[in-house]
């Protein structure tokens, strides 16, 4: 069965392969009859897209001036040729100059001040050791006067008192006997009488014996020239520690004034660089606006990198998917 079915295809495709070859040969015959004979040639079909733009230098820049002042001096003029690095105008930096200074030597000196804050002089440690011994002997000389001073301070103080007690002991017992005798009494002379002043003397007199007794009983139990000589050990022991030792907040306040120190330092010296209009590449100056004398706020110089050229031209959407990176262009000047 399946034989006879390949056999019948095969049949088949004999038969229309033959009238095809019948047909094509009639058409080709007609044909030939009404054409014209001509040679063939090779040629290339492109398709273009045109646009215009302008030719512009590779790098065309403006120099102007970030600090205030006067131009001193304007060294090109539209036309001139320079070189990367050249001073095309410049300013008058007197003040400037003089501003850097005056920063350089704070700078120097607090960074003097940071070294000593992280390693100190030696010098300056030998004085805060030999200070802080200094202080040490004066306490330890003031303990020693007090513990020998003390008892005989006390004693020729409130040596006074008994012999002013008995004096005024004596005094009430004259007062008193005077007092016993009736006319006395009657007349009222006991408030003027001698007796009774001398009464008042022996009792003022006893009285300020007491108190200078007690002053110099309270002055040796609180002695004043021992703490002040303690108060003088602890603080050179505080500042050789500080000397030796820094606190971190010492340390990091330090480097922040050193820090700002450097800062304000390459501030002056930013101001003073860009005093001058320096060529920032090889090219042809294009303008100048900047005059000797005049104002450097507004004052400009034009450059322009005339060693290459790029074109600019702008391409319509419908036709940008034609263009692609890497195909040559062909351009045509006025």
């Amino acid at each position: 069965m399946k034989k006879r079915r390949m056999l019948i295809l095969g049949s088949v495709g004999v038969l229309i392969a033959a009238g095809i070859v019948i047909v094509t040969n009639n058409q080709s015959s007609t044909a030939q009859a009404d054409a014209e004979l001509g040679q063939v040639t090779r040629a290339t079909l492109s398709s273009v897209v045109e646009s215009s733009g302008s030719v512009i230098p590779e790098s065309d820049v403006t120099l102007s001036f970030d600090t205030a002042g006067t131009v001193a001096a304007v060294n090109v003029q539209p036309g001139d040729r320079v070189k990367s690095g050249d001073v095309l105008a410049a300013l008058d930096t007197r003040s400037l100059e003089l501003q850097v200074a005056k920063q350089e030597q704070a700078y120097l000196i607090q960074q003097a001040s940071y070294s000593l804050t992280v390693q100190p002089d030696p010098a300056e440690v030998a004085a805060a050791q030999a200070a802080l011994n200094n202080a040490w002997a004066a306490y330890a000389l003031a303990q020693q006067k007090v513990a020998v001073n003390r008892t005989d301070q006390v004693m020729l103080s409130c040596l006074n008192v008994e012999n002013a007690r008995r004096t005024y002991d004596d005094a009430v017992t004259a007062y008193n006997t005077y007092l016993s005798n009736w006319r006395v009494q009657v007349y009222g002379t006991y408030e003027v009488s001698s007796q009774k002043a001398q009464l008042e003397r022996a009792k003022a007199a006893y009285d300020q014996a007491l108190a200078t007794c007690h002053l110099a009983q309270n002055s040796a139990s609180d002695d004043t020239s021992v703490k002040s000589a303690w108060a003088q050990v602890q603080s050179a022991q505080v500042a050789l520690d500080k000397l030796v030792n820094p606190s971190e907040l010492t340390l990091a306040t330090a480097q922040a004034q050193l820090d700002q120190a450097r800062q304000s330092l390459e501030q002056a010296q930013q101001q003073l660089d860009e005093a001058q209009l320096v060529a920032p590449f090889e090219g042809v100056v294009t303008q100048v606006s900047a005059v000797a004398g005049g104002p450097g706020s507004g004052a400009s110089i034009g450059l322009a990198d005339v060693s290459r050229y790029h074109v600019d031209v702008l391409v319509d959407e419908t036709e940008i998917a034609q263009v692609q990176a890497g195909q040559e262009a062909e351009i045509t000047f006025d």
